[in-house]
């Protein structure tokens, strides 16, 4: 199962683009890269998720620990161009106006 993160600093944000499948198995990876990313002085997280060509609820629910971790430290979270997948998941589960979501 394929999982990768790359991430790129853009002045006071992060850019973290994701490509594979985001679930049980490849979640611990992404916590393990956001992490230290919420203890730093960026101000502004950005997951792209272009790329992303198979999510489940625990990738949804590794999205919302990063969410909720980035509230409590003032750091602005946001997705970028979500697959139709996940879309679906955030709308099924009522959270597509929990997360900023930005197109493209």
């Amino acid at each position: 199962m394929r999982f990768e993160i790359r991430v790129e600093q853009q002045s006071a944000s992060t850019l973290l683009y994701l490509s594979g499948t985001l679930n049980m198995q490849t979640s611990p990876k992404l916590i393990q890269t956001l992490k230290p990313l919420l203890s730093a002085s960026t101000h502004h997280i950005v997951v792209d998720m272009q790329h992303i060509e198979k999510i489940d609820s625990a990738g949804i629910a590794t999205l919302i620990e990063g969410l909720r971790w980035g509230q409590h430290s003032t750091h602005q979270f946001t997705l970028q161009s979500l697959p139709s997948e996940a879309e679906s998941l955030l709308k099924m589960y009522k959270l597509h106006h929990v997360f900023e979501v930005k197109h493209g």
